[in-house]
């Protein structure tokens, strides 16, 4: 079995084969002429742009009048906003991405960003991002570390300031064919059969972003998966799980147990007073007592707390106990302050004794319905 030469070996290994492929093809076309019958790049205004500050006004000569910055701000309206959000998200994405399992510190980023951006615009350049289709070029030819992308742009300044001239037979097949021979590798297909195997809803965004981005564009494509991944956020949010179950005590009195799996927040308040509210009536007793377990509500902002102290109202029109188990500390000061006082323990022991005391009232009710001979139960003080 022969061994390919060392110099093939170097050819094929190097970090120039990108270049050697656009120079040979840009060789092809010189040779062919002008009368080539694929389109090449052409003429590129030579030099350096001069370093000077950024145009707050634009001349039309078309129809010979000056824009200011406020009659520019109008005219863009929210793609001043939205622009930005899409190139950093873009940005983040590509930079995730490539990093594999490394940390990625999204404010520094965005710094990056804003910096390029903010000198970039005293040479007349106009806004910029991380490019996929750049980084796959730059990663497949070599690049490491970051100093690549000081590398290429001394390049760039080279080539601007005395190979212009010789980039005009470059044909624009040539570049495409170095950027799609670049980003096919990083087209994950393995990733489909356990994501449908795994969750079916997560197939949405991941085909719809890719189809997008095919078919319209990078930039639309991104926006498309932020959006729908947005949507799952705030329907999940929204929709937290609720169970709903009927306990007895250690002396056979009956309760009914709801639990959440998170924290209680105001897209989720309503359906979570729905849920209860339901459950409190639909066991065919309007009298039995009502225990929510907060064990995993770690956070309730203030229009979750009003929610709840409004929940606790209706049940105590309708005289009907409810009482919140094993709520944080925290969270017991952030609804004193909504609500006053509330019925909440912390111990099964305490649970079991305000279950009882709340059937008691309610037996005491029945046989002598007056005022004076019902039980009243305060809040107990965390253990």
């Amino acid at each position: 079995m022969t061994r390919e030469p060392k110099w093939v070996q170097i050819y094929v290994e190097t970090s120039t084969r990108n270049a050697i492929v656009v120079i040979s093809c840009a060789g092809i076309a010189a040779f062919i002429g002008k009368n080539q019958p694929f389109s090449i790049v052409g003429h590129i205004i030579p030099g350096i742009p001069k370093f000077e500050p950024p145009p707050f006004q634009i001349f039309d000569p078309k129809t010979n009048s000056t824009h200011t910055m406020v009659d520019i701000l109008k005219e863009e309206g929210s793609a001043i906003i939205v622009i930005p959000l899409l190139a950093i998200m873009e940005h983040i994405t590509i930079a995730k991405a490539f990093a594999g399992s490394a940390q990625i510190d999204g404010s520094q980023e965005m710094i990056s960003i804003g910096i390029s951006n903010l000198i970039g615009s005293f040479f007349s350049s106009m806004p910029v991002t991380g490019s996929f289709s750049r980084t796959t070029v730059n990663q497949m030819s070599g690049a490491k570390t970051p100093l690549g992308g000081l590398l290429t742009g001394t390049m760039v300044l080279l080539a601007l300031g005395f190979l212009t001239p010789y980039f005009y037979y470059i044909p624009n097949a040539s570049l495409a064919a170095v950027i799609v021979c670049a980003v096919i590798f990083t087209v994950d297909i393995q990733v489909i059969k356990p994501m449908w195997r795994a969750k079916k809803m997560d197939f949405i965004p991941w085909g719809l972003t890719f189809l997008v981005s095919l078919l319209v564009g990078l930039e639309f494509g991104m926006m498309t998966g932020f959006t729908i991944s947005v949507i799952y956020l705030l329907y999940y949010a929204a929709r937290p799980g609720v169970k709903v179950r009927r306990g007895y005590t250690g002396k056979g009195n009956e309760f009914i147990l709801v639990e959440m799996d998170r924290s209680c927040t105001f897209p989720s308040v309503e359906y979570i007073r729905y849920v209860i509210s339901k459950s409190a009536t639909s066991w065919g007793k309007c009298h039995i007592p009502m225990v929510v377990d907060c064990v995993h509500i770690q956070f309730v902002d203030y229009t979750a707390a009003v929610g709840i102290h409004d929940l606790i109202n209706q049940f105590n029109k309708r005289d009907q106990a409810i009482i919140l188990w094993k709520v944080k500390p925290s969270l017991v000061r952030m609804l004193h302050g909504v609500m006053g006082e509330f019925v909440h323990c912390r111990d099964e022991e305490d649970l079991e004794e305000l279950i009882d005391g709340a059937s008691r009232r309610i037996t005491i009710d029945v046989q002598t319905p007056h005022p004076g001979q019902r039980e009243k139960f305060s809040s107990i003080p965390l253990s």
